[in-house]
């Protein structure tokens, strides 16, 4: 099943499918070191091995079955540094995942931050809500937005970022919160499973991510949000 790749230029692909994560020789579980970039082959990666999510086989899928990794709500994440030019002109990035715990508050799907100075942009799960929140380079922040019901099901998480204008997140195929944003976001890294904001790393997530794709800009979002639906969900039943 092929990702779609529209006239956005699809920037990340990571899929826990075996072949794109390399399991870490240094645990005796099966945890995962980096989870390949599949248009780039570069990886999202964790050198610690106490903070590496675990590679779950087949689980999740319609008709098939795909794998996941787990995250196990205290320490594990992966990190991608090599979007930062691109996000900053806006982004749209898909995320399919499941929580094990979604009345939990806050824990992080995926988040844009930066290494060495405050500000983020981030899609989290509250309270068995999904949400998201951002602070722009001088430190203004759009406080937490959360809507939607978010049980331990896979769902489909979708952020459009357009730079001065908004922050839209839908959830399996349907707008759910949208607010305006202003000013810059020189964010420069890409944290999976936690939210990364200066040197701290929080909000670890609880659940299981099966896949991961980045779009420069607003992408397709009928094709790409299509595509997962079919791969992970029932289908949304819309025409592509």
């Amino acid at each position: 099943m092929q990702l779609p790749n529209s006239a956005n230029a699809c920037l990340a692909w990571f899929c826990a499918n075996t072949g794109f994560v390399n399991i870490s020789s240094a645990n005796t579980t099966p945890t995962v070191s980096s989870m390949i970039d599949k248009t780039s082959g570069l990886g999202a990666v964790q050198t610690t091995v106490a903070n590496q999510p675990t590679f779950v086989g087949s689980t999740y899928g319609v008709p098939s079955s795909y794998p996941t990794l787990a995250f196990n709500g205290s320490s594990a994440n992966l990190t991608f540094d090599s979007l930062s030019s691109e996000i900053a002109n806006g982004f749209t990035v898909f995320v399919a995942a499941s929580t094990s715990v979604p009345a939990t508050a806050n824990m992080d799907l995926l988040s844009f931050g930066k290494a060495a100075a405050d500000g983020y942009i981030q899609m989290f799960i509250s309270s068995s809500k999904a949400g998201f929140s951002s602070k722009n380079d001088a430190a203004a922040v759009v406080a937490p937005a959360t809507a939607g019901t978010v049980d331990t099901a896979m769902h489909l998480y979708t952020l459009v970022y357009l730079p001065g204008n908004t922050l839209t997140l839908r959830l399996d195929g349907t707008q759910i919160v949208q607010a305006g944003i202003s000013g810059v976001f020189s964010v420069n890294t890409c944290t999976i499973g936690a939210l990364r904001n200066n040197s701290s790393t929080s909000r670890y997530l609880n659940g299981n991510i099966a896949e991961i794709a980045v779009y420069a800009g607003q992408a397709d979002l009928t094709a790409v949000e299509n595509y997962f639906s079919n791969k992970y969900l029932q289908g949304l039943n819309r025409e592509v």
